[in-house]
This record gives C-alpha cells, sequence and structure tokens, in this order.
C-alpha cells in the first residue's frame, strides 16, 4: 500500500483497476452519503466521474504515485513515432486509447476507476520481459482523496439541506 492507494487487478472490472483501501475518513463520509442520500447511484456516478478526471490527470502529469517521473521513452518506441531521442513526446497517449479507455463503474456502494485495455497492466507494473518500465497511472493521490473528501462533504450537506 502506498499513499492509502491498493494496487491491484480487480476482476470484477477488466483488466486494472485502482481501489480506495484504507481510508477511513473517505470511507466515513461516503458512507454517510449514501445512508443519507436517497439517489445514492447518482453521487456514486460523480465520484467515478471526478476519480476517471484524477486518473487521466496522472497521464498528463507523466508521474508515478512516488512523485517520479516517467522513464523517458526507448529508442525504438521514439523511432515508431518518428520522432528524435531527447524529444519531448507524450508518454502513452500516442493514440489515446489507453487514456481514453479509463472509465468507471458503479457496483453497489462501491466505484471502481480503471481500464479494460489489454496493454494497460503492462505499463501500470511494468513488463521487464518486454522491457517495459513502469508508468503507473491507476492511483488516487492524496490531495485528491482530500478533494473527494471535500466533495462528498458539500454532497452530504447538500442532501442534508434537501433532502436528496
Amino acid at each position: 500500500m502506498v499513499d492509502g492507494t491498493v494496487f491491484r487487478n480487480i476482476s470484477g472490472f477488466g483488466r486494472a483497476g485502482v481501489q480506495i483501501i484504507g481510508m477511513q475518513h473517505l470511507d466515513r463520509a461516503i458512507q454517510g452519503l449514501i445512508n443519507a442520500n436517497r439517489q445514492n447511484n447518482h453521487v456514486l456516478r460523480l465520484i467515478g466521474l471526478k476519480m476517471q478526471t484524477m486518473v487521466r490527470s496522472n497521464f498528463e502529469r507523466e508521474e508515478n504515485l512516488d512523485g517520479s517521473k516517467w522513464p523517458p521513452l526507448s529508442p525504438w518506441t521514439l523511432s515508431e513515432r518518428n520522432a528524435a531521442p531527447g524529444e519531448d513526446v507524450e508518454k502513452l497517449r500516442d493514440t489515446g486509447r489507453l487514456y481514453n479507455s479509463i472509465t468507471f463503474k458503479v457496483e453497489g456502494n462501491a466505484v471502481y476507476c480503471g481500464t479494460n485495455v489489454q496493454y494497460g497492466p503492462k505499463h501500470q507494473f511494468g513488463d521487464p520481459e518486454n522491457n517495459i518500465p513502469v508508468r503507473e497511472f491507476l492511483y488516487i493521490r492524496n490531495s485528491d482523496v482530500d478533494e473527494l473528501t471535500r466533495f462528498l462533504t458539500n454532497e452530504l450537506i447538500v442532501s442534508a439541506l434537501t433532502g436528496y
């Protein structure tokens, strides 16, 4: 577990996903909102959209969870993209397929965010046999958890005041 997030394959989702574990304050906020809100599916979808945006921003930052920059592209990948060595080329976004595959699903009182693209886990976890380095993108940072907590708190207040 790093930064409150556990990386693992989530079998019900597809190829790979992220699930927040060990964030009791966020879990309490979610459960309070679910218990108070008659349309919890709507709120869970809003959480999913926020998580999807947060994971996509990881692509834009090109950073692993620990803040380290993603490794540079290999000479082979640069040549496939007709790019010069050292040229600033977006990583994991040449076609947009992986980036655009980031989605979420709601199951019961849980929200899962991930990808169903077959090669997603190879980049998330690395694939030494094929010289693919780790480039983590499926994670939620502590600052993202804080943002989700603020969002849920606001939704809980609105729900309590309006009855929805």
